[in-house]
């Protein structure tokens, strides 16, 4: 199974679709394109997330981006279930889908992308997908990676987010900010032997506008990390219970600063929620300090040393290379890769729940963040998943396996069915457990 990294040119195949053969290079062909992967038909969550791909298909036709979904049923299942997400929908259930839905029955295609899920099988004994998204630009070039797990539905208003900083950065060679959401916040793109020019409200330091040099100091291994607590740890040491695994380029770079200042403010959320955060950037414990400086003073606080949670230090991209985090496109000054910002959310039994895998370009959204680690605790707590865009407090949805007399045992406030052409009663709404 490969694994497809930022930057890397995305794979063409030929596939059976709900609107015929295609080749996927052919398909996108001069647009941006975004492939969606869903674990089966006629599943609830996934039935809520392509009736959203219809609503919002004119919101991604309009940015030049082609929508393909893939499903690991037949193409004559695809088409029945087409029916059912109309329907669901609200639109003609016989009308046809606007974007086509990949058949994918024997897995290869999953495979080959990378996407199957380890020890998720079906009925048959058939290995699962999890919930992959990615973006592909018009050169077939793969810029974004988002992999949530089935549970936990995708939140399409982020995805329209970030392919409007990806075209953005694309076009004017500038990086948006930390939770950036089209305000004309924004920063030159940022490279260690060039000056740069920064778009923002906040006043930036000036170390950020002229080339600097780091020093590579001696690092101890895979075994044991530096970080700013100014100590070697296990990584197992500081991820205790949920953990927040987040990477950023380097230091004194503006998009890091803005992220690693929301990520201060934010603290008190993630440590009410039981999470551990955890920064990586490649440069040293020295570095780290001084930048922590900055990053209090963007959040108008005192300028001190001391932040809510550990940077480590990586300046020989041990860890970034081991944890798969380079981005191959942003180099610095002496021709060695940076990372990409990527978002790993590691659970209680130290394994991987959620990823996250933007380019160095685009700022993270930490609202988003603060949601899927809801969906991700709640769906470990209690035996549910949460639709498409869900937000806490939202309804939730009964998995098909829980038979509908049991489902009325465990869900003592109620299961609403909602009727469906399919006659299949699988998309069961319940009010959200506390």
């Amino acid at each position: 199974m490969s694994c497809l990294l930022l930057q890397e040119k995305f794979p063409d195949f030929k596939a059976e679709t709900t609107k015929g053969e295609l080749s996927i290079h052919e398909y996108f062909g001069t647009s941006w394109g975004i492939l969606l992967s869903h674990p089966g038909d006629f599943t609830p969550v996934c039935t809520t997330e392509l009736a959203r791909m219809v609503k919002l298909f004119s919101e991604f036709e309009k940015r030049n981006v082609k929508l393909i979904a893939i499903s690991l049923d037949s193409k004559d299942n695809s088409l029945k279930w087409i029916k059912d997400i109309n329907t669901f929908g609200g639109y003609d259930p016989n009308a046809p889908l606007p974007y086509p839905i990949i058949a994918d029955e024997d897995r290869s295609i999953a495979v080959k992308l990378g996407m199957v899920r380890p020890g998720a099988v079906s009925t048959p004994g058939l290995p699962l997908t999890a919930r992959h998204v990615f973006v592909v630009d018009p050169k077939k070039i793969l810029r974004l990676i988002l992999i949530y797990p089935a549970s936990t539905g995708r939140y399409f208003p982020e995805i329209l987010r970030a392919i409007d900083s990806l075209q953005l950065t694309e076009k004017y060679g500038v990086s948006t900010e930390a939770d950036w959401k089209g305000q004309l916040k924004y920063h030159k793109r940022y490279t260690i032997s060039q000056k740069t020019v920064v778009h923002s409200a906040h006043p930036t330091p000036s170390a950020y506008l002229t080339p600097s040099t780091y020093p590579y100091p001696h690092y101890t291994g895979n075994k044991m990390i530096q970080c700013n607590l100014t100590k070697s740890v296990r990584l197992e040491e500081l991820l205790t219970n949920w953990g927040v695994l987040f990477s950023h380029p380097r230091d004194y770079t503006p998009v890091c600063t803005t992220e690693l200042g929301r990520a201060v403010k934010l603290a008190p959320e993630f440590k009410k929620r039981n999470v551990r955060m955890i920064a990586l950037s490649i440069d040293s414990v020295a570095d780290h300090l001084g930048w922590s400086k900055d990053i209090n003073s963007y959040n108008c606080d005192e300028p001190t040393e001391t932040l809510p949670f550990p940077i480590i230090a990586d300046p020989k991209r041990d860890l970034a290379i081991m944890l798969g985090m380079l981005d191959p496109d942003e180099k610095d000054n002496e021709g060695m890769p940076v990372t990409a910002r990527c978002v790993y959310i590691i659970g209680p039994d130290k394994k991987m729940k959620l990823s996250i895998l933007y380019p160095a370009t685009t700022g993270r959204n930490f609202d988003e963040i603060l949601r899927v680690v809801d969906s991700l605790q709640l769906t470990a707590t209690h035996n549910v998943a949460t639709p498409v865009d869900w937000k806490p407090g939202d309804r939730v949805m009964v998995p098909p396996n829980i038979p509908q007399e049991e489902a009325s045992k465990i869900f003592t406030c109620g299961v609403f069915t909602k009727e469906l052409p399919s006659g299949k009663s699988y998309l069961r709404y319940t009010a959200q457990p506390k």
